[in-house]
């Protein structure tokens, strides 16, 4: 290799970190998506769905909330009222994270309507704080807390982080 063969490399090189490190160009293969639009194929319980978006399924945790486990009370409720909002129909997701298991964590929206805010507002899901990015959901819950509705209907309803310490498989 010649001189000038060396500095072309090492010119390239160095734009390609610089454009990385800038942000900019293709990010990481394994870089969540930031944004998905697909269908909604299945609702595993009230906080998770799958999407198939193009030839793609992803796992999808709703973010921002937190609803019974299958087997804790007011699971299945939880789970069919995503179920009766997103299941067949078109969705949107706004990807914010990835979670431990790999599942992609956001906000979705089934025809527009925004599901995680809905599960909150109508008593199906707990605002989970310790990774809630939206404010608003704690006047949804306290709202719903107060009509009693959903979840809230029980006189002391179990926090599914609770539930999930105390039934440790």
């Amino acid at each position: 290799m010649n001189e000038s063969s060396w500095a072309h490399l090492l010119l390239q090189a160095l734009a390609t970190w610089l454009a990385q490190w800038m942000g900019w160009g293709e990010p990481p293969a394994d870089a969540p998506p930031k944004h998905l639009q697909g269908w909604v194929t299945e609702v595993a319980d009230g906080d998770t769905l799958t999407v198939q978006a193009g030839l793609q399924s992803h796992r999808i945790r709703l973010g921002g909330v937190d609803a019974p486990e299958s087997e804790q009370a007011h699971g299945s409720r939880s789970r069919a009222a995503l179920a009766l909002m997103c299941l067949g129909r078109p969705v949107e997701v706004d990807v914010e994270d990835r979670d431990r298991y790999q599942r992609l964590v956001g906000q979705v929206h089934c025809q527009g309507e925004w599901a995680n805010a809905e599960l909150v507002r109508q008593g199906h899901a707990w605002v989970y704080r310790q990774h809630n990015r939206h404010p608003e959901f704690e006047a949804f819950e306290a709202q719903a807390r107060a009509q009693r509705r959903g979840l809230w209907a029980q006189e002391q309803p179990t926090p599914p982080w609770v539930w999930r310490h105390e039934n440790k498989r």
